[in-house]
């Protein structure tokens, strides 16, 4: 029986972009790809978040939040799995600087989505704090969006 619910997973610190400025590739095909106040040049990405978090006062500079949306058995085309990927960034571009892509395993072919979000917020400065409480509604964000259950792993 197939997944019937999207899957949030929050990924450890080295995520998909290094600290060598580079996109670490995967073993999936990319099916899109975007950005919200990133260049979508891989090798201007890392310095702009740098300099939003030095602007705001950090000494060092903090890891991407790393979070995949796996889509399950729920999406089956690259159409709606960009579409998908596209509505998941836009819950956090209002205040952080993001970079999304989405992939599909060449082995299962589902679709899933990897989002690399500057925990500094570009307007404030505020840290966002990847805790239960913030997980959880950006959860019930998604659940309301795509009108299916979705569960933080």
């Amino acid at each position: 029986m197939g997944q019937t619910e999207l899957t949030v997973i929050i990924c450890g610190k080295d995520g998909y972009i290094s600290r060598d400025d580079k996109i670490v590739p995967g073993f999936d095909r990319t099916v899109s790809y975007g950005c919200y106040g990133l260049s979508k040049n891989p090798d201007d990405m890392i310095q702009q978040v740098v300099c939003v978090q030095l602007y705001f006062g950090m000494e060092e500079p903090l890891e991407m939040i790393h979070l995949i949306v796996d889509y399950g058995d729920l999406v089956k085309d690259d159409e709606t799995a960009s579409a998908y990927s596209e509505s998941c960034a836009e819950y956090f571009c209002r205040n952080h600087q993001i970079c999304y892509c989405t992939h599909q395993d060449m082995q299962s072919l589902r679709y899933h989505a990897h989002l690399l979000i500057n925990p500094i917020s570009y307007l404030d400065g505020k840290v966002l704090d990847v805790n239960l409480e913030n997980m959880n509604r950006f959860c019930e964000y998604l659940s309301g969006l795509f009108r299916i259950s979705v569960r933080l792993l």
